[in-house]
């Protein structure tokens, strides 16, 4: 029985297939160099929630595009889900299956580990001008929702 859950993971991001349900959730920033990608989906109540690994360099790179720091309830929203979350980012970008409108990520980088959780906090995938500046507000820490 489908209950619209998918839960999966992969040795490299280059071996998750071109057909494969998590390329409708992620975003362009993604890192194609991730390793031991694994993810959750749930599309009924339209969330999800990833974990990868990037080399050290690799994840030094990431980790300056990562400008805005999440609040402390963005923090808390990863760390729900991965108790080992150390620091956490907010950054805006679009989702290409998704079309042009800008999507809300949290991630978040392991304290001990060069691994990194990712989820959207946007509304169910569908751009809401006035929900996104909340959920901005809300989750980061820059008052400036489209930097």
């Amino acid at each position: 029985m489908d209950n619209g859950t998918t839960n999966k993971s992969f040795g490299k991001r280059s071996e998750i297939p071109s057909d494969d349900g998590i390329n409708s959730w992620l975003p362009l920033f993604f890192p194609a160099e991730s390793e031991k990608v694994s993810y959750f989906i749930n599309v009924e109540a339209g969330y999800f929630y990833i974990s990868f690994d990037l080399e050290k360099n690799k994840g030094d790179e990431f980790i300056k595009e990562l400008t805005t720091k999440a609040t402390t309830e963005g923090f808390e929203f990863l760390q729900k889900k991965y108790s080992g979350v150390g620091s956490a980012w907010c950054k805006l970008d679009i989702i290409p299956e998704q079309g042009d409108g800008k999507h809300i990520f949290i991630i978040g980088k392991d304290k001990d580990k060069d691994t990194y959780y990712m989820s959207s906090i946007s509304d169910n995938g569908k751009f809401n001008n006035t929900k996104h500046t909340e959920n901005w507000a809300r989750y980061c820490t820059s008052s400036n929702f489209f930097e």
